[in-house]
């Protein structure tokens, strides 16, 4: 990748990993559906207005407005409350380094759905050090304490959805992606509607200001401007590359929780890093030799 496209990634760390730190501190004060909805219903109306300040067109297509709709489930929504959800239950740091799985599960999504985006036997590898640097992380916590294996599992289940989301998003064309991000989040809002309904969701009015300041951060930087810079690198970068973000927000969250929120993470947990980012390392750049089953026909049109 160019050093613009570097540069760009170590910010989305940065403002991912920041999120979840602030994530854990507002679920002081608000339950994880209705955090889920105000942090897209913040970020909502400035993608909107940056689609507008930049003139990019409306998609024209129903199917693709479709689709854009199921990229807001399954890219947003869901893995935005399976995160806030877990993080009742485990800790900022361990959160991350769960969430550095997300490349496992693109690369292999990938392999059968992008051309130019296939598995080796050197990523094989990779995937194989990776599950087992999660199961490292996990494994002290089995029939130990069913609410944090919960919570892991949890943490995985969202890593999937962004793994699965990232290659959905490199196979959209006909949209420029500053509208794809707003179609997106506006779908996710419409699809956590009816569950923050039935679980009688609200806002909190008595949260303090820098609760309320927590959250509008988490909105506008945390995801709006995240999601901006998240689909240019996917379109730039390729799936699989854009996911290495999930790489450094460990480094960012984990001192970002120890700096605000007084976490002590183990040696575990910098054992389990380390072992995740040699996996993920290796699905990235291991080239040689291409299994079988790849994408290699004409990518679909949008």
């Amino acid at each position: 990748m160019s050093i613009r496209l570097w540069i760009l990634l170590v910010l989305l760390s940065m403002l991912w990993g920041g999120g979840l730190v602030i994530g854990k501190y507002a679920l002081t004060y608000f339950d994880p559906v209705t955090l889920t909805a105000l942090r897209m219903g913040i970020a909502m109306p400035v993608l909107w207005l940056a689609v507008a300040a930049m003139r990019k067109p409306l998609p024209r297509q129903p199917r693709l407005w479709g689709k854009l709709a199921v990229l807001g489930a399954v890219n947003t929504a869901l893995p935005f409350f399976l995160l806030n959800w877990a993080q009742q239950f485990i800790d900022s740091s361990m959160t991350a380094v769960l969430n550095g799985a997300t490349p496992l599960f693109g690369a292999v999504l990938a392999h059968f759905l992008i051309m130019g985006e296939q598995l080796t036997l050197v990523r094989v590898t990779g995937l194989a050090i990776g599950i087992g640097g999660v199961a490292l992380l996990v494994g002290p916590s089995l029939g130990l304490d069913p609410a944090a294996l919960a919570g892991q599992a949890a943490v995985l289940g969202a890593a999937f959805c962004y793994g699965s989301g990232s290659v959905l998003i490199k196979r959209l064309t006909g949209v420029s992606m500053t509208t794809a991000a707003a179609v997106q989040v506006t779908a996710a809002i419409v699809a956590l509607l009816p569950f923050t309904l039935l679980t009688g969701g609200s806002p909190r009015m008595d949260a303090p200001p820098v609760a309320w300041a927590a959250i509008t951060l988490m909105g506008v930087a945390g995801t709006a401007l995240a999601y901006l810079i998240y689909f240019h690198l996917v379109r730039q970068a390729g799936a699989t590359r854009a996911t290495t973000v999930t790489l450094l927000i460990p480094v960012s969250a984990t001192l970002l929780a120890a700096l605000f929120l007084g976490e002590r993470p183990g040696a575990g947990h910098f054992a389990a890093m380390a072992v995740v980012l040699l996996g993920v390392g290796l699905v990235i750049h291991g080239r040689w030799p291409v299994l079988p089953f790849s994408r290699r026909s004409r990518p679909p049109s949008g």
